[in-house]
This record gives C-alpha cells, sequence and structure tokens, in this order.
C-alpha cells in the first residue's frame, strides 16, 4: 500500500496551499468514493490539526491557509475507504517562513 502525495512546495505564512493525494492500494489505484480523508498538520509546538479533504473518487485534495506560525511542521494523510479500509501516509516534515 502506499500514498503518493504532491512534492514539497515553498511554505509562506498567509499563502494557500493546495495538496493533493492520489492512493494506491495493492498497487491498484484506491477508489476512495464513499470514505473520509484528512490532512494532519502538527505545528512547531506539537499541536495536531485535522483538515477534511474533499474526495473525488481515487483522488483527494485540501486547501489550507498558511498560519502564521513560522518554523518546522509536519503533515500526514489519513485515509479510511468506504469498507472501513486505513491507511495513514507517512509523516513529511516542512517549514513555515515569513517570507520565501
Amino acid at each position: 500500500t502506499k500514498l503518493v502525495t504532491t512534492g514539497l512546495i515553498p511554505l509562506v505564512v498567509g499563502s494557500v496551499e493546495i495538496f493533493e493525494l492520489s492512493a494506491d492500494l495493492n498497487e491498484l489505484p484506491w477508489n476512495l468514493a464513499g470514505g473520509t480523508v484528512a490532512l494532519v498538520f502538527a505545528d512547531p509546538a506539537g499541536i495536531q490539526t485535522s483538515y477534511p479533504a474533499t474526495i473525488a473518487g481515487y483522488q483527494a485534495s485540501v486547501a489550507w491557509a498558511v498560519p502564521n506560525n513560522p518554523g518546522t511542521w509536519t503533515r500526514c494523510w489519513q485515509v479510511v475507504d468506504a469498507s472501513g479500509v486505513t491507511q495513514n501516509s507517512l509523516a513529511i516534515v516542512f517549514t513555515v517562513s515569513q517570507s520565501p
């Protein structure tokens, strides 16, 4: 099972970023329709916040307004399909800065 996300992009306070997920299960495209997908962020203090994704068949996306909290963050996807199969992606570390 693997979850593939878009690559790393510079994140700047005040910008709005679109995160996209294309998921495979057992090396086949994973239909997410009828399930739930969330993108979970952990801020520099370790406080986690979950954002529900918009699902379109085999893909999901989240728009995120980058908060005024510079530092090192992490994010990961949490996926539950319509039959209850659950997967979490590995966490991705990224930096939020005041300017590019």
